[in-house]
């Protein structure tokens, strides 16, 4: 089986695919957090929260295409 496998890329493979798909679902959901305001407050968001919800979201948007750069140009 390992003649025609390669189980160390295989293993890597799947070790980055699981980090970066829940890395990125984590990121995204701590955007979506810190872009809601807290239950009972009055005012809008704060600046900081604000800045953490855009950090977060763009993140995740660079990450992605940056993905979809790379399999395209393969």
């Amino acid at each position: 089986m390992s003649d025609f496998i390669d189980v160390d890329a295989l293993w890597r493979v799947a070790a980055l695919s699981a980090a970066f798909g829940v890395g990125v679902v984590g990121l995204y959901a701590l955007g979506v957090v810190a872009s809601t305001a807290p239950e009972g407050s009055t005012g809008g968001l704060s600046p900081v929260r604000r800045v953490v919800a855009v950090a977060c979201f763009a993140v995740c948007l660079v990450v992605i295409v940056f993905g979809v750069w790379v399999m395209l140009d393969k």
